[in-house]
């Protein structure tokens, strides 16, 4: 099984309402991956889109209420149904299914369902009565028949189960339960050949269009590429519309064998995101990213993105990271190429520069104001194997620490004390950030209009963990090293380190910089501890964002939007009192929604969400209301 197979051969099963990502409770549930009946947890999104992992015991406490609030809703019945039968939850799905059976508009579905949760409890004879009755109200139906077959086989007449699988082919030759039943019944008797044969026959029905894509990949294993493109192009002329296992069938064999320019176009003018989904979305991202055709990758991967599936994201975030690399070409820079270098100046804390509108939350500083700049900083890191050559890479978490420690010291002197703060970001004018080897000294401030009274550097040693950040701080008027220390910061548990580098900084600026405490606004205060080294990485994921405005166009600096939002969100989530953790929140996403609105949109709803279940206190509540305005006034 190659790599397409071994990602999409299993189908995706439905979202329980009460977990739902839907825009509405009257939507039908998000599809969602969940585990199998063995798994010991079962997997859902909630209404943020943020993974659940609930332990098998608990959900199936949780299931009777889930069942309560579907239950005279059909739709929704039936996705929680389709979700419990697949994560092994039959008993507790046996009363739901017969509600849904009574209530459903599609009267086969329901009997369907119940004849398969019968099926599970092998309650053979019922099973047969309801599918029986179904099969006499409505007329034949393939499902029902195959499975009545799955009822006559679990009695062990195996005679008249193979009688009623014919038929149900005869009636239904595309369908993928029982054609694949009747061929390895026949593998079983009579082996390969007799395999072939049964596929021959349901192919030779009415209407048939599944068995040859079984005939296709025999062909393609066969290395006989011409008869399988043309079993593929007969069974295409004969569905409408084409349906989503069928294409993920036909672009995983074709990408099995290699066979890329083929499946991209078959495949590709056939996709709809909304009905094809992930599993043919990513065999064409797939496709497309080893023809090197990042272009295309790329637009497959935003259309699957607007559909705004949770479940789908990390497989997204993935591929957004391979084309990324491939476009970019991330390694050794070429000799002789030049670089040239500016340093960015953001003005107290970045969600404040950002959005002037939010700067008002914070106290005023006087005009003689000690200016206290922090410089995102350098690193010492094992050799790299390419002597001295600048390297292109992306931003990894040494990098990230870099520039979100000294932005993180910088929030929080702005607001403690009465100095003002400036954070500069070492800038190639290309598009991307810097991060030198060599440490920073006050020359790097030479192209500022007004130097700051005092720069406060930081070093990290990071050749072997823990690793050690070295900060000092530099009176700039007589190029005086007022403080210096080192702090041992482990990268894996960051959290401590981070406070104790806060503490002494504030402690140092006092000290040596003649800086005082302020009465600082009451609900600017900073995140728990323990969220620190996340709430610095988001702060370092913003300004990618706030510098992706001062990249050329002629290249994309940015990929994975979504997950820099997605992880702010996630932290507002974490601690929904925190003001500045939804203020940093909301002037990233007005930032992004001036280059890309597409993005913000798919979040209006969970924004708002947020403001409605977890306004921020005054005078923040109405700031938040106000950036939402400016957001979505255009969808209004």
């Amino acid at each position: 099984m190659g790599f397409f197979d071994k990602l999409f051969r299993k189908k995706e099963a439905e979202l329980p309402p009460s977990l739902s990502p839907s825009p509405s409770p009257s939507s039908p549930p998000a599809p969602a991956r969940t585990p199998s009946a063995g798994s010991a947890t079962v997997k859902a999104w909630d209404s943020y889109g943020r993974l659940v992992e609930v332990p098998r015991e608990e959900w199936r406490k949780i299931l009777p209420g889930n069942f309560k609030k579907a239950w005279d809703n059909p739709d929704l019945l039936a996705g929680l149904i389709v979700a419990s039968l697949r994560d092994g939850f039959a008993p507790e799905t046996l009363e739901g299914a017969r509600q849904l059976q009574r209530i459903d508009p599609q009267p086969k579905r329901g009997a369907e369902l119940l004849g398969v949760t019968l099926l599970q409890l092998k309650q053979f004879d019922e099973a047969e009565k309801v599918l029986k009755d179904a099969l006499q109200q409505h007329g034949e139906d393939g499902s029902l028949l195959t499975n009545l077959a799955k009822a006559y086989s679990g009695r062990g007449e195996q005679d008249r189960a193979e009688r009623a699988l014919w038929r149900a082919l005869e009636v239904d030759p595309n369908q993928d339960n029982g054609l694949l039943w009747y061929a390895a019944m026949h593998r079983e008797r009579g082996g390969k050949p007799a395999e072939l044969d049964a596929l021959h026959r349901a192919a030779a029905q009415a209407g048939s269009w599944r068995p040859q894509l079984w005939l296709a990949r025999e062909a393609l294993q066969s290395k006989e590429t011409a008869k399988a493109l043309t079993l593929y192009q007969e069974a295409l002329g004969r569905m409408k519309p084409v349906p989503s296992d069928a294409l993920v069938q036909i672009s995983s064999d074709l990408g099995t064998h290699g066979l890329l320019k083929e499946l991209t176009e078959i495949c590709a003018p056939l996709f709809d995101a909304k009905e094809h989904g992930l599993p043919v979305g990513n065999n064409l991202i797939k496709a497309y990213v080893d023809l090197k055709e990042t272009p295309n990758a790329r637009r497959i991967v935003e259309q699957l993105y607007a559909q705004q599936r949770p479940d789908w994201r990390e497989q997204l975030v993935f591929w957004e990271a391979e084309i990324d690399k491939q476009e970019k070409g991330y390694g050794p820079v070429e000799d002789g190429r030049k670089f040239e270098l500016q340093l960015l100046a953001l003005d107290g804390p970045i969600w404040a520069h950002s959005n002037p509108s939010f700067a008002k939350i914070l106290t005023a500083k006087a005009a003689d104001a000690i200016k206290v700049a922090f410089l995102c900083g350098s690193v010492e890191v094992p050799p790299t194997g390419h002597d001295d050559k600048a390297v292109a890479q992306p931003t990894d978490p040494l990098g990230r620490f870099t520039r979100g420690l000294p932005m993180f010291l910088a929030e929080r002197v702005h607001i403690k004390t009465t100095a003002g703060t400036t954070v500069l970001v070492p800038w190639l004018k290309s598009g991307g950030f810097v991060l030198t080897g060599t440490p920073y000294t006050l020359d790097v401030l030479a192209s500022l209009d007004r130097k700051p009274d005092y720069a406060v550097f930081l070093h990290v040693l990071a050749k072997e963990e823990p690793w050690q950040a070295k900060l000092s701080i530099v009176r700039t008027i007589d190029e005086k090293v007022v403080a210096e220390w080192v702090q041992v910061v482990d990268p894996k548990d960051a959290a401590s380190a981070i406070n104790t580098i806060l503490k002494r900084t504030l402690r140092e600026l006092q000290a040596m910089a003649q800086v005082t405490l302020q009465s600082s606004t009451e609900s600017l205060f900073a995140p728990t501890i323990a969220r620190l080294p996340a709430y610095i990485a988001c702060l370092e994921q913003a300004l990618a964002i706030f510098c992706s405005a001062h990249a050329p166009d002629t290249k994309p600096f940015l990929y994975a939007e979504r997950s820099i939002i997605d992880g702010l969100l996630d932290l507002c989530l974490r601690e929904t009192d925190n003001v500045t953790m939804r203020l940093l929140l909301l002037s990233t996403v007005e930032r992004e929604a001036r280059a890309r609105p597409d993005i913000a949109g798919e979040y209006r709803e969970r924004l708002e969400r947020l403001q409605r279940e977890y306004p921020p206190r005054a005078p923040a509540q109405g700031l938040a209301e106000a950036v939402l305005t400016r957001i979505y006034a255009e969808e209004k």
